[in-house]
C-alpha cells in the first residue's frame, strides 16, 4: 500500500517553508500514527519523513529546514519509542530503498502527489484524516473540463467511495482490531487535516 500524509497542503511552493514548524509537524504525525493505529489497523505503524528540501538539505548545504525543523521532530517521536524515521530525501522516501512503510510524510503538496500519480490511474483516493467522521474523495482535482460531458472515469469516485466505507466498517466493526483493511485496490493517498 501507498499512504501518503501531507504536512502542508494546497500553498505556493514559497510560503511551504515557513508552513512547515516543529508544532505543525507534530500535530500531523500524531494524527497520522493515531489513525494508521485506530482507522486502518495497524498495531506499529512506520513512517518515513521526507526532508523538504533536496538530499534533505544535504547537511545544511542546501537548506536548514531539514536538520533545524524536521529531524528534532522525527527525533523525538523515535526516542518516544514511535517507528518514525527521517527526513529522508523524497525521491528516496518512495522507494523500496527506503524500506517498510506503513506512510509516507511529505513536506508539500506535489512532493506527495507526483508520487501517487505515478500509481495505476484508477488507483487513489484522499481520505481526510483527524476528523470525528471519515471523509473521502477522489485522488485528483475537480475535472470541471469533463462534467456533464459523459466521459469523466467514474473509477477514482468509486475508489474513494470504497476507501471511505471501509475505513468506517474497521471504525464500526471490532473484528477487524489488529489487521489493515483490505479495499481491493491497493493505492491510497492520505491527506492529513489537523484539528
Amino acid at each position: 500500500d501507498l499512504r501518503i500524509a501531507l504536512s502542508t497542503t494546497h500553498l505556493p511552493l514559497r510560503e511551504v517553508p515557513d508552513a512547515i514548524t516543529a508544532d505543525k509537524l507534530r500535530e500531523v504525525l500524531r494524527i497520522l500514527l493515531h489513525d494508521l493505529r485506530g482507522r486502518f489497523g495497524i498495531a506499529e505503524p512506520e513512517v518515513v519523513v521526507c526532508g523538504l528540501n533536496p538530499h534533505a538539505g544535504e547537511g545544511g548545504h542546501l537548506g536548514t529546514e531539514d536538520a533545524e525543523v524536521i529531524a528534532p521532530v522525527v527525533a523525538e517521536f523515535a526516542d518516544a519509542g514511535e517507528r518514525v524515521r527521517g527526513p529522508l530525501p523524497a525521491d528516496t522516501a518512495f522507494t523500496p530503498a527506503a524500506g517498510h512503510k506503513d506512510a509516507v510524510l511529505a513536506m508539500y503538496h506535489d512532493q506527495a502527489n507526483i508520487a501517487r500519480k505515478l500509481q495505476p490511474k484508477s488507483e487513489g483516493a484522499t481520505l481526510f484524516m483527524g476528523l470525528p467522521v471519515v471523509c473521502g474523495t477522489t485522488a485528483h482535482g475537480t475535472a470541471f473540463d469533463k462534467a456533464g460531458l459523459g466521459i469523466a472515469d467514474p473509477g477514482l469516485s468509486q475508489f474513494g467511495d470504497r476507501a471511505a466505507a471501509s475505513v468506517i466498517i474497521f471504525d464500526l466493526n471490532p473484528v477487524f482490531a489488529g489487521r489493515e483493511v483490505d479495499i481491493g485496490r491497493d493505492r491510497m493517498g492520505l491527506a492529513v487535516v489537523p484539528g
